[in-house]
């Protein structure tokens, strides 16, 4: 029985290594199924049995990645710090890999129905990072607040890389980092010198660890 987990978990890992190579030699649209089924030595319908569509095949990687950079950072954070940096960190990681990363942001964010179809589905890990960081500080947060904060959080992240891709805009990749942390901060109703402090020990710690391997 645990050979046969096994075995189906060395599948799915193999359909999303395909998969990833493939989107990136021929891009999301023109990959198919049976490319991928192709490429990955098994039938198409092995396929759709793991993921219902590619959106579930980008979905997949991207959750295991996030659920990566949490568990690298906890591992490598000293004991004392608080849940704010901690998820100030976590986020820089994903914006240097999944935002300044050209390849990976196309797969993300360049198609409005795919990058909701992703935003919808990792929803729980934002409404739990502000459960997190409201019970940390002592907030005292409603369920119904900590629902809001998630969804003002999940609307600044799409206007905040709207204003980044404009041809004209002055927000840089830096300074979108930046106030996407700062955002987080606000929304868990965060004094302003806190806020500061933990950005500048956020950005000084991504300087010094390595940020893990994501697809390329």
């Amino acid at each position: 029985m645990e050979t046969s987990r096994e075995s189906s978990k060395a599948i799915k890992q193999r359909i999303l290594d395909v998969s990833f190579r493939l989107f990136k030699e021929h891009g999301y649209d023109k990959t198919t199924f049976n490319m991928i089924a192709d490429g990955a030595g098994i039938s198409p319908g092995l396929i759709t049995y793991h993921f219902k569509n590619k959106h579930n095949i980008i979905y997949e990687a991207f959750l295991s990645y996030c659920l990566q950079i949490l568990n690298d950072t906890r591992e490598n954070l000293t004991e004392g710090y608080n849940s704010y940096l901690y998820y100030c960190i976590c986020h820089l990681y994903l914006l240097q890999v999944m935002v300044e990363n050209e390849h990976n942001r196309k797969l993300l964010y360049d198609n409005k129905n795919r990058f909701k179809f992703l935003m919808s589905k990792i929803k729980f890990l934002v409404d739990e990072m502000y459960q997190i960081i409201t019970t940390d500080f002592h907030k005292n947060f409603t369920d119904e607040e900590v629902y809001m904060a998630s969804i003002m959080d999940m609307g600044a992240r799409e206007w905040l890389y709207d204003e980044l891709v404009k041809s004209d805009s002055k927000l840089t990749f830096e300074k979108f980092g930046y106030y996407h942390l700062y955002l987080i901060g606000e929304f868990s109703k965060l004094d302003e010198a806190t806020i500061q402090y933990n950005i500048k020990k956020a950005y000084e710690f991504v300087k010094t660890h390595t940020t893990p391997f994501f697809y390329d």
